[in-house]
């Protein structure tokens, strides 16, 4: 039963990164790709090299809002792609009638 639970936290997790990525990029607010890229590792490794001992919640606040930035990421990437921004490995299909 705890593994379900696990598992529904966690694809409502990424389904709600996903959505604060969409509504950022609505707002015209999303920042560049590349800069959530590497602050979503700095925002792990700076805390952890500065101070030696972390409460585990701020610990697990940390690890959140780096798969945040990880996630953002990924969804900005398929997102330029998508709009052509961004030559990808594989074509978007596209929506044009015949």
């Amino acid at each position: 039963m705890i593994k379900m639970i696990y598992i529904v936290l966690v694809i409502a997790y990424v389904l709600a990164c996903v959505g604060i990525t969409r509504w950022l990029d609505k707002k015209n607010k999303l920042p560049n790709r590349w800069i959530s890229g590497f602050i979503s590792f700095f925002i792990i490794l700076i805390p952890l090299m500065i101070f030696s001992n972390i409460p585990p919640f701020v610990l697990n606040i940390l690890y959140g809002l780096c798969g945040l930035f990880a996630i953002m990421f990924f969804e900005t990437s398929r997102l330029m792609v998508e709009r052509g921004q961004h030559r990808g490995m594989v074509k978007p299909p596209s929506n044009k009638k015949k």
